[in-house]
């Protein structure tokens, strides 16, 4: 190693080779360890970032806020049964910021 001295984690110097070798081992097993692992975290941080700003846009696009009722709403389809058949389901929200939303009536204002 040129001169490098190698210490473990109780800070003894490795002078025999085979333990040198050892803390060789074990060091460059801890720095790619670390890299693999700071690497997964940042990835996983970004795509949750993406994930929630991209799903506060298509709830910008598919929510809407009724002006009769005062409360936002949404259409859902969602498939079910054996034969997967499609049932659309609305969905109002008590609490949901209506900022941004498309001003229309819900179906129950409505009837």
């Amino acid at each position: 190693m040129c001169g490098k001295r190698l210490t473990n984690d109780k800070g003894l110097v490795g002078t025999n080779p085979l333990i040198t070798m050892e803390l060789i081992m074990s060091n460059i097993i801890k720095d790619y360890v670390g890299r693999v692992v700071n690497k997964y975290n940042l990835k996983e941080l970004s795509s949750d970032a993406n994930y929630w700003r991209n799903d506060s846009k298509k709830a910008d696009k598919v929510v809407k806020y009724c002006k009769g009722c005062q409360k936002c709403w949404e259409f859902w389809t969602e498939q079910r049964g054996p034969k997967r058949e499609r049932t659309k389901m609305l969905y109002i929200y008590a609490d949901f910021p209506s900022y941004g939303k498309e001003k229309k009536l819900c179906p129950m204002c409505k009837n």
